[in-house]
């Protein structure tokens, strides 16, 4: 069986909008998850699903040593830029990481993902974007478990946060790489999986959790981020 390093999650914080109708007044829309973006809008001028793209070629581009997000005891401040973060859980283990970010900082991370690409052998492989999707569809499929919860709240709706990628391209990949590709080869790929998008936390401390099972692999996630959100 091939390694559960290729069935990422992490969680957090996700966005779901309910309507209240109150007798002939018109629809008013009620947040049930404060601070997480829905995921039917866009954030910074992007949808979930090009999020979703962005979060893997930021994955890919680190190094796939010791201190990979994707591993215990690793570092996700790596590779961060503008205003949104990446956060990643681990597969397979209890993982509990404490960061800091800036103020002003969204956090986007899946509870489950898997994407499948064309540099990669199966039971991830696919040679054009129709096989990809179904690949990576199929995996996301046979996951169960699903929960997450920010400063103790749980997250309503998961299912409503999964979401497709466009099919992407990835790379030139460092060496090693995730995927154990020459150095500097070029790959395209597509991710199906269930991520949430938080807005800026206020400043202080804050704890989010997620946890999913991959049950195909037999592999759980069970992540914790305790944040301190600075400024």
């Amino acid at each position: 069986m091939r390694s559960p390093m290729k069935v990422w999650q992490v969680i957090t914080l996700a966005a779901a909008v309910g309507l209240l109708i109150v007798g002939p007044a018109p629809a008013r829309a009620v947040t049930v998850n404060p601070g997480i973006v829905p995921h039917d809008a866009r954030y910074r001028g992007l949808t979930y699903e090009q999020w979703q793209a962005r979060w893997w070629q930021w994955a890919f581009s680190i190094p796939a040593d010791a201190s990979h997000p994707f591993f215990a005891g690793g570092n996700v401040l790596q590779n961060q830029t503008d205003h949104v973060w990446f956060l990643a859980g681990v597969v397979g283990s209890t993982e509990v990481r404490s960061i800091t970010v800036p103020a002003g900082t969204a956090l986007f991370f899946p509870i489950v993902n898997v994407e499948c690409s064309n540099l990669e052998p199966d039971p991830f492989h696919g040679d054009d974007p129709a096989s990809r999707s179904s690949c990576a569809n199929g995996h996301i499929d046979r996951t169960s478990g699903l929960a997450a919860t920010i400063d103790g709240r749980p997250v309503s709706g998961l299912d409503g946060f999964r979401g497709e990628s466009p099919d992407f391209a990835f790379g030139p990949l460092p060496d090693p790489n995730l995927i154990g590709a020459p150095a500097g080869a070029v790959g395209r790929s597509v991710d199906v999986g269930v991520y949430l998008l938080l807005t800026p936390l206020p400043s202080g401390e804050h704890t989010i959790h997620f946890a999913g099972t991959f049950d195909e692999f037999g592999v759980s996630i069970d992540t914790t981020f305790h944040i301190t959100t600075a400024g």
